[in-house]
């Protein structure tokens, strides 16, 4: 999940960097939780060092923006809607989002800094 403000109309305010050095604030659809999902209503985000490197650069390493992106991948907020597979019980409960993928093959994930 990106970070988001959802509003009862089905549409949410998004953060968006759409080049180098803009970043625009888009009303977007709000998402349908897939099976194993959940969708987070968002209730604060931080700004991480990656967004800003992709605010000035445009990318980090190998990685390059070629399309918009919503920044904002470190949140915390509750859960407002749960995809198939996910107890129903779990809406309304609080959430923080740890966003990282790791590999857990390098020294670094065996020995726990994946991040």
């Amino acid at each position: 999940m990106n970070a988001v403000a959802a509003d009862a109309r089905g549409t949410m305010r998004a953060s968006v960097l759409t080049s180098v050095g803009t970043v625009v604030v888009e009303d977007r659809p709000v998402p349908t939780p897939g099976p194993h999902e959940v969708l987070v209503e968002v209730a604060a985000v931080g700004v991480c060092g990656s967004d800003v490197h992709y605010y000035r650069h445009g990318r980090i390493g190998d990685f390059g923006v070629n399309e918009p992106m919503i920044l904002g991948h470190e949140l915390s907020g509750r859960i407002a809607a749960v995809g198939e597979g996910v107890d129903p019980a779990r809406v309304g409960q609080r959430v923080a989002v740890e966003p990282q993928h790791p590999c857990r093959r390098c020294e670094q994930c065996k020995a726990g800094r994946y991040n």
